[in-house]
């Protein structure tokens, strides 16, 4: 080797005189004592790093589905926990205990096959030492027929133990980085997951008239790039102040036609503007683990005026009357269990609290009875939201005909036109108006 003047300048370059004095040293120093016997317990090295390379590998395998088979049984123990109250009542915790054991099982067995690797790895560490020194020993008195003398066997064992450490060392080096790998390959697959595309929806565009809460032109919506349009070509016009109200049979599209507003799914083609801060209430209503005015504000300054009138349109005064905390009760998983209706009003609450230009309502009557959707829809609906721009999703064959226009994929239907058509007067103003425009025709002929 000849090394160049710029090497000899650069200075993350190795001095030789380092790698004689540190990394060689040893391995010279036995030759010196053993001869040619040194290599054999330097092969003896080699076999346990193989071995111990084979061992981590297997290691690696196993914590990989190890941590699989963990993130199974954790998903089966949060689905138990999260619908509880239905597992109790249909008597299923037999069915939830078999698949559990099943699962853990299954999780045990990897742990077995983890901790049997573990031990191999740490018996071929520990070990090797003894080995590679009892393999120089046998060569040099078996094979070379020499003589152990006593300073050659204290010299080599004192040597071999220098070299000990770094046995023990590099095969846990290597499993260490195996799993820290694996971890970050979790972490990875996680941060690659899917993210919300900010550009699907434009917000506060100037470009278009004031008094235009949303905007679609010819919108086209899918789930993802390569799933099969959900929405397409879709026109829609909301002005600020309309109240909207979306209907449809049960896989219709109108869960994909909130989350297309939100920005949720896949703009593939058009244009999609909201001029306006956006609340969005959700079907299956989401509750933190705080209390119930924590869950209402969710970090907003309080206002006990605003927030005594959406806690009475909302219908919730009657139910904190029964809490002995009235809203400063704990709920969610830390306190105690609110029915499916209390829920929705404590997140309809929450919508209407945040003061948003736009609402969109995915079903916020659906969990209620009739009695309760008659107050909300009068005092939520038409009275505090009455100067808001409200998408409305719902089956209330009510409200439904209440409101102003209907359309079917994102246009005028043809009973909204027939209806304005009645309106206006029907076919009786119809015939009125043509037989005006004969007569009209006929005296302008007469007078020619």
């Amino acid at each position: 080797m000849r090394r160049s003047i710029q090497s000899r300048s650069d200075a993350k370059a190795v001095d030789i005189a380092n790698i004689y004095s540190s990394d060689i040293q040893r391995v010279i120093q036995l030759y010196v004592v053993l001869g040619i016997s040194a290599f054999a317990g330097l092969v003896v090295i080699a076999l346990s790093m193989l071995a111990a390379f084979f061992f981590t590998k297997q290691t690696s395998g196993s914590y990989k589905e190890l941590m699989k088979r963990k993130d199974d049984r954790m998903k089966l123990v949060k689905e138990a926990f999260g619908a509880i109250q239905i597992v109790k009542l249909n008597a299923w915790e037999g069915k939830f205990d078999e698949k559990l054991l099943a699962l853990r099982e299954l999780e045990l067995s990897e742990l077995s096959r983890f901790v049997y690797a573990m031990c191999g790895t740490i018996f071929v560490l520990w070990t090797s030492p003894l080995f590679v020194s009892t393999a120089s020993f046998a060569y040099y008195t078996l094979v070379k027929g020499q003589v152990l003398t006593a300073a050659k066997v204290f010299t080599a064992i004192a040597l071999f133990n220098l070299l000990r450490d770094p046995l023990r060392e590099f095969p846990s080096m290597v499993q260490k980085c195996l799993q820290a790998k694996i971890s970050l390959d979790r972490m990875a697959d996680y941060l690659a997951l899917h993210e919300v595309d900010s550009s699907s929806v434009t917000r506060n565009d100037s470009s278009i008239p004031e008094d235009v809460a949303i905007l679609v032109e010819h919108g086209t919506f899918a789930w993802n790039e390569d799933a099969k349009p959900v929405l397409a070509d879709v026109n829609l016009i909301v002005k600020k102040g309309d109240f909207v109200v979306v209907h449809g049979p049960v896989g219709s599209g109108k869960f994909s036609l909130c989350s297309a507003l939100l920005g949720e799914m896949e703009k593939m083609d058009g244009k999609v503007t909201v001029n306006g801060k956006v609340a969005y209430y959700a079907q299956q209503p989401w509750i933190q683990s705080m209390t119930i005015r924590e869950n209402i504000l969710f970090g907003q300054v309080f206002d006990h005026t605003k927030y005594q009138s959406v806690l009475n349109v909302c219908g919730l005064l009657p139910d904190l009357q029964q809490f002995a905390g009235g809203d400063a009760t704990e709920i969610g998983q830390k306190g105690i269990n609110l029915s499916g209706g209390q829920k929705a009003r404590v997140s309809l609450a929450r919508a209407c609290y945040s003061d948003a230009d736009i609402f969109i309502l995915d079903s916020p009557l659906a969990a209620v009875d009739a009695m309760v959707q008659s107050e909300i829809f009068s005092k939520c609906i038409c009275g505090l939201l009455a100067e808001k721009t409200v998408i409305f999703v719902t089956h209330n064959q009510d409200v439904i005909e209440s409101g102003a226009e209907k359309r079917e994929e994102g246009r005028v239907s043809a009973a909204v036109i027939w209806q304005y058509f009645n309106a206006m007067g029907g076919l009786k103003v119809l015939v009125l108006l043509l037989l005006i425009q004969s007569l009209w025709q006929g005296c302008q002929v007469g007078m020619l």
